[in-house]
């Protein structure tokens, strides 16, 4: 029964135990709803303007926020999550043991009341046969006594059951404050670490701002001569700008004045598509394979003949140039001749629904073309 002094506290600790497993709950909610709004935000298309992508990321960080303040807990003991459910137990199980105690408590002392008053009206009165039904009354009334001495004995047992289970809870209590000790020093651990390595984090952001502030003047220039370079209208843009924050381009034409990347044509913007990638390549001064897949369908014949004189043979050390029949016509192949080793042909079979490769091009079946 000691237990039972104990019943606040044990209220007290098993409350602790709820809210700790519902901020639990709450905290992997959190983690589940943060990995979903990322992947959110990855599914929306680049046509979305900034400003509603920046609402969005507002909206779902508030949402975040307001379901994280469930999760945290002015004090963390970091208790097993099972512990509210024992304690609950523990809970019934004194309730019963103190209200059976008392009972029993109760009947053993009427029982000696009614020994004492049975004892008294014996010395009081001679009478035999009074005395005889006293006899009689007091060998009930120890009889009685005896049933609840024996109700007493049993009950202490129950109470011993109380004390080892008492002494059992003693031990679990000291195991989890010894769980929770090192959990704290652990964590301790791990707050440094990520103390750490946010400095180290920090550092480098600031070391790839200063890095791309310092390279972006030459993609800068490398991009805006790729694209003067492949424009027919020379005089069109006359200087281009790449914002470090948004990554976006700024036009600006000979009159200074801005331009509208979206203003342009189909066939301009294609262009100025392929100028980013031609700048990127030449900043960079990676020696890789390029690959371009039918780059001339939105193209006038003045615009493809820009990329089949200045890009094409020189988009990279080696280039993979796909294209259709009614793109790289005869005057444009002759033109690309001196920089052509291979020339193939994908032919498609519908009765077999293969493709065969052969060597040549549309109508110079067999013809290899080298350098």
């Amino acid at each position: 029964m000691p237990l039972a002094l104990l019943r606040e506290q044990l209220i007290a600790l098993r409350k602790q135990a709820v809210r700790e497993q519902e901020a639990s709950e709450a905290q992997q909610v959190l983690s589940t709803l943060q990995t979903r709004d990322a992947w959110l935000i990855r599914q929306l298309s680049d046509s979305v303007p900034a400003e509603v992508r920046s609402e969005l990321k507002k909206k779902l960080a508030a949402d975040r926020k307001s379901r994280g303040s469930k999760a945290e807990l002015d004090v963390d003991l970091s208790l097993p999550r099972d512990l509210a459910q024992k304690l609950a137990t523990l809970e019934g199980t004194l309730s019963a043991d103190t209200m059976r105690t008392k009972e029993l408590l109760q009947a053993a002392q009427e029982a000696a009341h009614e020994l004492e008053q049975a004892e008294r009206q014996l010395a009081a009165v001679p009478d035999e046969q009074r005395v005889r039904a006293l006899v009689e009354e007091r060998q009930q009334a120890m009889e009685a006594v005896a049933v609840a001495q024996d109700a007493v004995n049993r009950h202490a047992g129950l109470v011993q059951e109380a004390e080892t289970r008492r002494s059992r809870a003693e031990v679990d209590l000291e195991r989890v404050r010894q769980r929770w000790a090192n959990t704290r020093i652990r964590e301790e651990e791990l707050q440094r670490v990520i103390t750490y390595a946010e400095k180290a984090r920090g550092t480098l952001e600031r070391f790839g701002h200063a890095l791309l502030r310092k390279h972006i003047s030459s993609l800068e220039v490398a991009v805006l001569r790729s694209f003067q370079a492949l424009m027919r209208k020379r005089g069109l843009i006359t200087d281009l700008r790449i914002d470090i924050d948004k990554f976006t381009l700024a036009l600006t034409n000979q009159d200074g004045e801005p331009i509208d990347p979206s203003r342009l044509s189909a066939g301009e913007r294609q262009l100025l598509a392929i100028s980013l990638l031609w700048g990127l390549a030449k900043v960079a001064g990676n020696r890789v394979p390029t690959v371009i897949d039918t780059p001339l369908g939105r193209l006038d014949s003045r615009h493809r003949q820009h990329l089949v004189d200045r890009y094409f043979p020189h988009a990279g050390r080696q280039v993979l140039l796909l294209s259709t029949d009614e793109e790289i016509d005869k005057r444009l192949l002759e033109r690309l001749k001196p920089s052509i080793a291979h020339s193939y042909v994908l032919t498609h079979d519908d009765t077999t629904f293969t493709t065969r490769v052969e060597p040549g091009y549309w109508w110079t079946e067999g013809e290899r073309h080298a350098v």
